[in-house]
Formats: structure tokens, C-alpha cells, sequence
């Protein structure tokens, strides 16, 4: 088991022992960044779980291809996370990218990181629908986390039904939009287990 803490503000430690030393688990992961800095995957993957990444930002793509060059069982998905259904589709978008972590298709989100000195380069990405998941790459994950800049709820609004209904845990940046992520993990009877300044930890208890 992992003794460094990646997490952001200890979510690993509360991940961890919720999956009790699991070593066969699954997991994805929506805003994976470099896959190592403010992780709650990582870990599992040190512990060899099988996982796919999902990241857009260019900057962040070289370290995580580089952290998981020897992983043949991680996947690395170069493409913005879109809420769309699996019969929808959306080729591109328009990204406001960094050099840093920081990296958002939402124009209100960015105006509010511009506030405070930020640089940000538009690019158009290629998209990854989040309601294809369970027809690309099956239904079983036991993890999921879901951290982009704006728009984590609509991602998981329309994430895959069987995929959450079969999701054990969920971490996901709360944008303090709290008691509707709430109620949306509750009908796939995932319930709220821990909350940080950013994020909340639902599992199915």
C-alpha cells in the first residue's frame, strides 16, 4: 500500500481504506493533470489497479505519458471530457489552456481565474463524451474521480446510468454545488463519505 499521499487535502488516505488494499480495482479518472500532483488515483495505480486518464491540456499530457510509460494497463485519453450522451457528438472544442494545471472549456470560469492574474491560450481539443464510457470501455469501474475546472456536475449528469450504477466510490471537485451532486449520487446509491475545501468522496456504503 502507498505511503506517500498525493491527494490534494488527504482524500487518499480516506480512498484507501475504503477499498482495503484492493490491488485488482479500476478506476477513471477526468482531469487526471500530470497523474501524480493532487492525485487520488495514483495511488491505486502504485498498487496496480488498471485505470484510464483523462487529461487535455498539452502541458500536463507529456508528465502523465511519462509517469505511465511502462503501464500498458493505464490509458491515456488526450481530450477534453464533454457531457454528452453516447448517441451525441461534439468533434471539438474551444480549451483555455495553461502551462500550470489550470485548464477550462467553461469562458465564466477562466474570466474568474483572469481576476487574478492567470494566463490562459485558447485551443481548439479534440472531445471525449462521458457518456460513451461503458460502451468504449465496459461498465465496471470501482473508482471514479471527476476533477476539471467548471463543469463537474454537468459531466456527471451525463455520465454513463450503468457506469454510476456500478461506480463503488466517487471523488469529485464540488465546485460547492454540493447537495445537487448529492442527490444525483444518491440515485445510484452512492452517499456522501468525506468533503475538503474541493472535493467530495461518495461511495456506496
Amino acid at each position: 500500500m502507498a505511503t506517500e499521499d498525493f491527494s490534494q487535502r488527504g482524500e487518499q488516505e480516506h480512498i484507501l481504506k475504503y477499498f482495503g488494499g484492493k490491488t485488482d480495482g479500476r478506476f477513471l479518472d477526468i482531469g487526471a493533470a500530470d497523474g501524480k500532483t493532487f492525485s487520488t488515483t495514483h495511488a491505486l495505480a502504485l498498487m496496480g489497479w488498471y485505470g484510464i486518464c483523462v487529461e487535455p491540456n498539452p502541458h500536463m499530457l507529456v508528465h502523465l505519458l511519462n509517469l505511465y510509460a511502462d503501464r500498458k494497463d493505464i490509458l491515456i485519453v488526450c481530450a477534453a471530457a464533454v457531457p454528452y450522451r453516447h448517441t451525441e457528438t461534439m468533434p471539438s472544442v474551444d480549451m483555455w489552456l495553461t502551462q500550470d494545471f489550470l485548464a477550462s472549456s467553461d469562458p465564466a470560469h477562466v474570466k474568474r481565474w483572469e481576476a487574478v492574474g492567470v494566463k490562459f491560450r485558447m485551443a481548439e481539443v479534440g472531445t471525449w463524451p462521458v457518456g460513451r464510457v461503458g460502451v468504449d470501455y465496459g461498465a465496471e469501474f470501482d473508482m471514479i474521480n471527476i476533477d476539471v475546472e467548471g463543469g463537474n456536475v454537468e459531466l456527471l449528469r451525463a455520465m454513463d446510468p450503468e457506469v454510476m450504477g456500478r461506480c463503488k466510490l466517487l471523488c469529485i471537485e464540488h465546485d460547492s454545488r454540493d447537495k445537487e451532486i448529492v442527490a444525483i449520487c444518491g440515485q445510484y446509491g452512492l452517499k456522501q463519505i468525506h468533503r475538503t475545501e474541493e472535493n467530495l468522496i461518495l461511495a456506496r456504503v
